[in-house]
């Protein structure tokens, strides 16, 4: 390695390795220069000996680029490390290069950390890494791991620099974090391998992909996934596919294990890939074969997928039948007819496959070739699907006799299938019977029943003798003829079974034998002959035709051709064999007849009931021409397969199964089966034969064994003579008897249960033999009342596990022992076993409670669902089977009638089921309100398994139905609005009504869309128009282009869920359709919409909105006023999932020049009054009503109201007054309003209307129809009129404050109630600053309604700081008329810090405007384009230039002046579509900022609403029956006024200046302080209650008769004296009484009575029956008989004076009585002359008015020292122990 330095390229170190002591090793320091000029190098030699140079190191000079190298020597003479330098010398710098001779050292290089990552649990996971000895020695090693990893090799050995591959692997035991060392030692040394590893539980999840085969209803359920291959054609394989999911994030192995039965089985199943690992997170397709081997056989078998370790487990349930060719004839038999002899005829059927493999097939006949006679064609061959085979028979006759066939159809795989020629031939002797296929059914039954050897002479005797009896052509023998026994049945085999008995097949005669093999014949002159020997075993004689002629091209035929054999005789026949050539193979099938001789011709058989079939008779031949020296032809003969299974049977059950042998060579080839050992069961069909080229041979096997057990074969085939050729086939079969496999030994035990209740089990058994069994279960006749079996019968597949349901339902508490037997048996040789179950089942009797006693749903939704749970508990040692109902109870505002139908508002579920012992169950209870109601429900619970219980009560379920709801809890209106009062705007928007509305329960139609689903393709929305459902907003009038009328709603969520509402423009539900889609004009509504749509006349903000329970949003609606006119829109507010409810907004804008009344109604409708107060009669005063109009104009106007219409009604009612209009002329401001008085005086309890024209002086004339409701008290009470009905619902406290509001007051609305004449009502308001930096000032504004002169608002006006609040008295006086009172006051707010700040800026801008008049400067460059931008025009001459205003000045400011930009008046932009746009600055033309004047602040209003109802006092009296919480002031009537009320009087307003209000501030400052530092004072206030009883002891509800002024004054200089002498005679008393009581005592009770009675004032001697007294005669005191209300103020006052003497008068003379009856001693009569005068004092009117006014004033004062924080109210009491000491 080299190193750059110094601009030089020099080694970095050199190093010698592999030296030996002694040696001489040299090494070469190069030195390359780099640098651009030339480098000088000195070198400075090794210090160490070891070290040395050829030659002593001179400088040496380096040109660019040129190298020097320099030789180095080391020369070790020790067996040491050797270490030294040599240092280079630049002109920059130097350099130095270490130089070691090292030793050999023992190293081996491993990595340092190894991280095995996440590993499954008990598997392992496998690292591979090298270690590499970088020493030169050879170094022996070994490992050292922990537990949970293990390394291979564990020892090894390394030469120097070799490498060696290490395998470490990391099996954990448990899911956790594992770490350890692996440690290296090799020698001495020793190093370690850091090792990391995370265990971790595998989890592997089975799916099947595919469609799942839906399960039986008792289908085993211990398997997890099922495979179901369906049906598979056999020797053909079919796949499915599973998949393993690794859910984990660990790699996870897997295995897949056929499960153990216990017995062998066929492994028809296989699985490919049946080991692997599946990727975390991951998944891996696993594939399952299925391979059948015998058609129409059901296999199943199971897999297991386990995990490493078996921590997880899966069983697969693998399904599938073997399918074979399925083959089907067109026709069962063919019909030749009759043909002459010598002629032939053609017919053909067809073979048909219907299944997806091709099945081969071959005819089992002699069909080939001259000598036969039912020729087929072709012979055999291939069925493939969807290409049927025609078959062609000829039948060409020889003899003149009948011919019938069974023509044998073998497939593979496939039962063999059959077909019957049938064919007649005549010549001119003899004409037999023509067959038809009749005949084949007749010929069948006559063999079952014994007839088939009977001959036809023979059977029309006996059909003549009644022996037999016939039914169309069928024979039978006659009832009570017993059937001999030689005419026994003969049973003729359909299957492959006659292939292997020729005698079953051709019971009338006896071939022997029917095989002729010739073999090798070398000569060709005469034939060669067999003898064939025919018995013929039928009861009549036989005719055998042969077919076959002599010197046949067959080279075989039979002599004679006919032949007649007698009743069980025998005849010889000779076969002959005649080839003609060498080298050739010869074979064929002789085929005869034989039949009855009688059934020759016709005449011989009358009864065609008696004509018999002929029956075929088949001679097998076979030869060859090989000579012995010559080889045969070359066999190529294939067959399907060399290991032959036959399907397992029962036991002498035979088994078949075919084998096909194809020559696919050119020449024929001769096959020859060795025949199997008889012992072993098995046989072929077969045994010999010839198949030509490119011919099928289909062998049959059969087996048949008689015991149980596996037999095995070699089967062996010689082909064409020749032993190379020789086949060998290994046959098997296994003969199995049916065996169950039961589980938990055959014992069943149920779980305990009630009485009368089922309990169910699973029992499962496996089908542990190799067939098909059937089940049946048997049950004994007293077992069977309490045990089932499900399913009582059926079949069970090989290998099957199949899982019953054992049902139990017992009578009684007892311990049941049942026992059923199951029976099982093989289809096929009905072989039956047995096995014994016992099931026991232990009864008792089971309880259910629920844990919640009841539940609470609260507040539902209508038509919403919620879910609850409650818990019922099982505590019995049985299961309980148990059902639910429930009763639904409501109570609300709906009547029975109306929710009895109401669909049921509960769910249950479950309502039934079973609940295991122990346990508990959640029941999910769903409540579906559907009204507004409280929902009881009432669970009960019946356990089934008692038939008479009753049904005990669960629990309780209440819930309350509800939609969600709204309401609008204040409102606020500002801009053009902001002069209305709250009352006016509450009614104007008809609020109360749309909280009604709000609070109804919504219609069917409103639930039926969402809130996201009211869309309309229509090009005006369809909104609901109901008129329940429909409320006006009537925003009001104001002039053009004035502010928007602006109204903030605050809507508060009443309900307990979350509400959603939106609000919806019609634009806002019409769906955006194309404009190909738009069809029709507009409509004159529809144009009218979109103007107000598009300009945006309304706006509502936010429009939607989602509130939870007890929250509130304020929303705000905009009505611009900027088309003249009345706009309108409807605008639907939608509460999800509750009402909808039209708003109908309405604004009306005014033009300048119009004068306009807004009127919100055209019907106004005065509050109701009793008929008593008719205007006729005699009861009391209506009270007067209010009838308010607004100037929504810009003009002031005049407007007058037309009452012709109110002498009509007059005149209608007898000459009364009913309506009354008090002001007739009204002038109205723009924007304010005016109060109309009206007095309604029903005469009738109905409906009374008036329609008044109001006419506007210049304007339009409007009609207001006027109604009012008069009533009986008697009828509906005198509750009717109650002031607070109308305005109850209005707020009296501002909840939404309006925009940069920063002060409120505390009530909005002050509701004084009824109240009757002279009275007053007092309100205490205060008024709050919430800024904390502005002042502001306010003032009450007059207030020109008639009615306003009745209240007093002190103060007036003030100021308030910031963050500080005042203190508003409000004085009601109730005089006058009876009337309603309905005040608006407007309290006007003036920010005075914006005041101030705008009088400074206007003062600056005046000072601005004077300045830039004079001031201005001069420039040369641009001075002809100086101009001066609102200046006088005389100075436009002058060139000047404007710059920004002026600032504050500075040092250096008044070296240069510019002028200030000028100065404009600007009109605002009215384009209502720029309002939104923030304004631009004005500028002049010479680019600079116009300054504009300060516009003042505008000041706020605040609206304080008063009302009230007032009442005579008679009416209030009988109505209210109390006036005691009242203060009836008498002063208050007209013709009452005295000296002192004048004297009292003060002014509502007294100015002073600042320097007199700072002069009483500080005497009354001066003032206090000196009281409260005076001692003298503080010992007067102690003594007070030292005083006597003051003058104010009047003040007592007793009334006294009023004295004369003179009385009254003399009364009152004697009452000091009276006060004074209270002491003397108070002790002089007490003695007195006490000598008394002494001296008797029971005068000294009644004195005692009597003493308490007369001494009432004292306070230690009141009584509960004199404070009665004396209420009742505080209520007597203040009635007054007043007449009509409309008399005079002189009756008035006589109303007001009247005191009801006689009460009075009544009372004195109970305290005379009193007093009398008392000692007489002086106390006593002192003490009655005080209370004398108490009395009277506290009637009179005056010192009734005095206490009631210091008594506002106390508590004024004490309010408003509270409201100033001076002190806390409500703060306890502190006591204070006092000093002991004097």
């Amino acid at each position: 390695m080299a190193m750059v330095a110094n601009g030089v390229e020099i080694s970095n170190e050199l190093t010698w390795l592999g030296w030996k002591p002694g040696g001489e090793y040299t090494k070469q320091l190069t030195i390359k220069n780099l640098a651009s000029d030339k480098q000088r190098v000195d070198f400075s030699i090794p210090k160490n000996r070891a070290f040395g140079t050829l030659i002593y190191p001179q400088p040496v000079t380096l040109n660019p680029g040129t190298s020097y190298s320099m030789p180095i020597i080391f020369k070790p003479l020790e067996n040491k490390i050797y270490e030294d330098k040599i240092e280079c010398k630049f002109k920059s710098g130097k350099v130095e290069v270490p130089i070691k001779g090292l030793l050999p050292e023992a190293n081996i290089e491993i990595p340092q950390h190894l991280n095995f990552g996440y590993a499954a649990v008990l598997d392992t996971l496998k690292i591979n890494f090298q270690i590499t000895n970088t020493s030169t020695l050879k170094l022996d090693y070994s490992w050292t791991v922990p537990e949970v990893f293990a390394i291979s090799p564990l020892t090894g050995s390394l030469e120097g620099g070799a490498s060696s591959n290490v395998e470490i692997s990391f099996s954990p035991k448990s899911s956790a974090v594992f770490e350890g060392y692996a440690t290296l030692k090799y020698g001495e040394h020793w190093k370690s391998i850091k090792l990391e590893g995370f265990g971790k539980y595998p989890h592997i999840v089975v799916k099947n992909p595919q469609e799942q085969q839906p399960q039986t209803e008792y289908s085993y359920l211990l398997h997890d996934t099922e495979i179901s291959f369906g049906a598979v054609q056999v020797d053909s394989t079919a796949h499915k596919i599973i998949e393993i999911h690794n859910v984990t994030s660990v790699n996870a192995t897997y295995l897949v294990e056929q499960m153990q039965s216990g017995r062998s089985v066929d492994n028809a199943f296989s699985c490919i890939n049946s080991k692997g690992v599946v990727p975390a997170q991951s998944k891996v397709d696993v594939k399952f074969a299925y391979k059948p081997q015998f058609a129409g056989s059901t296999q199943i078998d199971y897999f297991t997928v386990t995990t490493a370790g078996q921590l997880s487990r899966t069983v697969i349930k693998c399904s599938g039948s073997g399918r074979g060719p399925s083959v089907e004839v067109s026709c069962k038999s063919v019909q030749f007819g009759t043909l002459k002899l010598g002629e032939s005829r053609k017919l053909s059927f067809h073979l048909t496959n219907t299944s997806p493999s091709p099945a081969n097939y071959q005819f089992n006949s002699a069909l080939i070739g001259s000598d036969t006679v039912f020729s087929v064609s072709p012979h055999s061959g291939v069925v493939k699907r969807g290409s049927p085979v025609v078959v062609t028979v000829t039948f060409c006759p020889t003899h003149s006799i009948n011919y019938f066939k069974r023509l044998q159809i073998l497939l593979t795989h496939h039962a063999p299938l059959d077909v019957h020629l049938l064919g007649t031939c005549h010549d001119l002797d003899f004409k037999p019977h023509a067959l038809t296929a009749a005949h084949i059914d007749s010929h069948y039954n006559s063999l079952k029943n014994g007839l088939g050897l009977l001959s036809p002479e023979h059977l029309q005797r006996m059909l003549t003798a009644g022996t037999l009896v016939g039914d169309g052509q069928s024979l039978d023998w006659a009832p009570g003829i017993e059937r001999p026994e030689d005419c026994f049945p003969i049973e003729t085999s359909q299957g492959l079974d006659g292939l292997f008995d020729e005698q079953q097949d051709q019971p009338f005669v006896t071939l022997e034998p029917s095989l002729f093999d010739f073999g090798r014949v070398t000569s060709f002159g005469e034939p060669f002959q067999q003898t064939l020997n025919i018995t013929n075993n039928a009861r009549g004689k036989v005719t055998i035709v042969w077919t076959s002629k002599q010197n046949s091209d067959s080279g075989f035929w039979i002599e004679p051709r006919t032949a007649d054999i007698p009743p069980l005789k025998a005849q010889s026949f000779r076969v002959n064999f005649k080839p003609d050539g060498f080298d050739k193979f010869f074979g064929t099938q002789l085929e005869g007849f034989a039949f009855f001789k009688v059934m020759r011709d016709h005449k011989l058989i009358t009864d065609v009931r008696c004509v018999t079939l002929p029956w075929c008779i088949n001679v097998q031949t076979l030869g060859h021409t090989f000579s012995s020296t010559k080889d045969t032809f070359k066999a190529q003969l294939e067959t399907s397969s060399r290991k032959l299974t036959i399907p397992p049977v029962s036991t002498s059950t035979p088994a078949f199964l075919s084998l096909n042998l194809t020559n696919v060579a050119e020449t024929s080839a001769v096959f020859n089966f060795d025949q199997p050992d008889p012992s072993t069961g098995f046989q072929i069909w077969p045994q010999k034969g010839l198949i030509a080229p490119s011919e099928t041979q289909v062998a049959v096997m059969k087996f048949t064994g008689d015991q149980i057990q596996k037999y095995k074969t070699d089967l062996k085939c010689h082909v064409n003579h020749n032993p190379k050729y020789l086949k060998t086939f290994k046959l098997s079969a296994f003969v199995d008897a049916p065996q169950l496999l039961l589980d938990s030994e055959s014992t069943v035990c149920m779980k305990p249960t009630t009485p009368g209740s089922e309990v169910s089990r699973k029992f499962s058994f496996r089908n542990c033999s190799r067939l098909q069994l059937e089940f049946e279960w048997k049950i004994s006749k007293a077992d069977s009342e309490f045990l089932r079996v499900k399913p009582m019968r059926g079949t069970i597949a090989p290998n099957e596990i199949q899982a019953h349901d054992f049902i139990v339902t017992p009578a009684s508490n007892q311990v049941y022992h049942l026992k059923p037997l199951l029976k099982v048996s093989s289809k096929q040789s009905r072989l039956t076993k047995s096995y014994k179950v016992q099931v026991v089942s232990e009864t008792t009797e089971g309880s259910l409670r629920c844990i919640e006693e009841a539940v609470d749903f609260g507040e539902v939704v209508c038509g919403s669902k919620l879910s609850r749970s409650f818990t019922i508990y099982n505590d019995s040692s049985v299961d309980v089977s148990f059902s639910l109902n429930y009763s639904q109870q409501t109570s609300g505002p709906y009547e029975d009638e109306e929710t009895q139908n109401d669909k049921p508002a509960l769910e249950l579920s479950p309502l039934s089921g079973v609940l295991p012992a122990r346990t508990h169950q959640l029941i999910k209870a769903t409540v579906c309100p559907q009204r507004r109601v409280h929902y009881l429900f009432t669970v009960f619970r019946s356990l089934q398994h008692k038939k008479d219980d009753e049904p005990q009560v669960l629990c309780e379920l209440t819930a309350q139905g509800m939609f969600p709801c709204v309401q609008v809890r204040d409102a606020q209106s500002f801009g053009a609005a902001d002069n209305i009062s709250k009352v006016y705007l509450w009614r104007l928007l008809n609020i109360d009504r749309l909280n009604a509305v709000l609070d109804a329960d919504p219609e069917e139609s409103e639930l039926r869309f969402s809130a996201v689903s009211r869309m309309s393709a229509e090009k005006s929305s369809r909104l609901p128009s109901a008129n329940h459902s429909t409320v006006q907003f009537n925003f009001g009038a104001a002039p053009e282009n004035s502010k928007p009328t602006s109204v903030t709603l605050l809507f508060e969520n009443t309900s307990h869920v979350t509400t959603e509402w939106n609000f919806y423009f019609p634009s806002d539900l019409q769906m955006e359709l194309e404009y190909w889609a738009e069809t029709g004009d507009y409509t004159e509504e529809e144009l009218h919409q979109l103007l107000v749509t598009e300009n945006r006349l309304f706006t509502i903000s936010p429009k939607c909105g989602k509130l939870e329970p007890g929250e509130s949003v304020g929303i705000t609606f905009t009505y611009k006023h900027i088309f003249p006119g009345t706009n309108q829109i409807p605008v639907l507010l939608k509460l999800n999932r509750g009402r909808e409810i039209v708003l109908k907004f309405v604004g009306v804008t005014v033009e300048l020049e119009r004068k306009y009344l807004h009127f919100p109604s055209p019907v106004h409708q005065f509050r109701s009054v009793p008929i008593a107060s008719g205007a006729g009669g005699e009861g009391v005063q209506p009270p007067q009503q209010l009838y308010e109009l607004y100037n929504g104009g810009a003009l002031p106007l005049k407007a007058s109201l037309d009452l012709s219409a109110l002498e009509e009604c007059k005149q209608e009612n007898y000459d009364c007054a009913i309506f009354e209009c008090l002001d007739k002329d009204v002038y109205l401001e723009p924007g304010s309003m005016c109060a109309i008085r009206w007095i309604f005086r029903p005469i009738e309890a109905k409906l009374y209307s008036v329609q008044v024209p109001i006419n506007i002086h210049g304007g339009e004339t409007a009609v207001v129809t006027f109604e009012g409701l008069g009533y009986d008290t008697r009828q509906v009470g005198s509750d009717v009129d109650n002031v607070e009905d109308s305005t109850e619902n209005i707020p009296t406290t501002q909840a939404i404050g309006k925009p940069n509001q920063s002060v409120f007051l505390s009530e909005e609305r002050l509701s004084l109630g009824d109240l009757p004449l002279f009275t007053r009502g007092r309100r205490v308001v205060c008024l709050t600053n919430t800024s904390f930096s502005d002042t502001v000032r306010f003032k009450w504004l007059p207030n020109s309604d008639p009615h306003s002169a009745s209240v007093s608002i002190s103060p007036p006006e003030g100021v308030l700081p910031p963050c500080e609040s005042v203190m508003f008295r409000v004085v009601f006086t109730a005089a006058g008329f009876p009337s309603f009172y309905n005040l608006d006051f407007k309290l006007e707010i003036q920010n005075a810090t914006l005041l101030a700040r705008y009088e400074s800026g206007v003062a600056a801008w005046e000072e601005a405007k004077a300045r830039q008049q004079q001031e201005f400067t001069i420039t040369e460059a641009n001075a002809d384009r100086a101009h001066l931008a609102g200046q006088d025009p005389s100075m436009n001459s002058t060139k000047l230039k404007y710059t920004s205003p002026p600032h504050t000045p500075k040092e250096n400011d008044f070296k240069h002046y510019e002028t200030l930009p000028p100065i404009k008046k600007t009109r605002g932009d009215k384009d209502h579509r720029k309002t939104n746009r923030a304004p631009k600055p004005k500028v002049t033309e010479s680019g600079h900022e116009v300054w504009e004047k300060p516009t003042p602040p505008q000041p706020s209003i605040l609206h304080l609403g008063i009302t009230a109802r007032t009442h005579n006092v008679q009416q209030f009296e009988e109505q209210f029956h109390s006036t005691s919480t009242f203060f009836v002031d008498r002063t208050l009537s007209r013709d009452y006024v005295t000296d002192m009320e004048k004297l009292q009087t003060v002014p509502e307003h007294m100015e002073c200046i600042s320097s007199e209000y700072d002069l009483a501030t500080g005497i009354f400052t001066s003032l206090l302080k000196s009281m409260f530092e005076d001692a003298t004072f503080h010992d007067a206030v102690k003594g007070i209650k030292q005083e006597p009883v003051p003058y104010f002891a009047q003040l007592r509800v007793n009334p006294r008769p009023e004295p004369a002024e003179e009385q009254v004054s003399e009364t009152i200089k004697k009452e000091s004296t009276r006060i004074q002498l209270l002491e003397t005679e108070r002790s002089n008393s007490e003695t007195i009484l006490e000598e008394s009581r002494i001296n008797s005592p029971e005068l000294a009770d009644r004195e005692q009575t009597d003493f308490t009675t007369a001494f009432v004032n004292h306070p230690e001697s009141t009584t509960e029956d004199l404070d009665k007294s004396k209420s009742a005669k505080s209520r007597k005191s203040v009635v007054i008989n007043s007449g009509r209300s409309r008399q005079s103020g002189n009756t008035e006052s006589r109303e007001a004076s009247q005191v009801g003497s006689a009460s009075q008068k009544s009372m004195l003379s109970r305290s005379s009585r009193a007093l009398a009856e008392a000692p007489n001693t002086a106390q006593l009569r002192s003490m009655e002359q005080l209370n004398d005068v108490m009395e009277i004092l506290r009637g009179d009117a005056e010192a009734s008015f005095a206490v009631d006014n210091i008594l506002e004033n106390a508590l004024s004062n004490i309010i408003s020292e509270a409201v100033k924080q001076n002190f806390n109210p409500t703060q306890k009491p502190r006591l204070i122990a006092e000093s002991t000491n004097p």
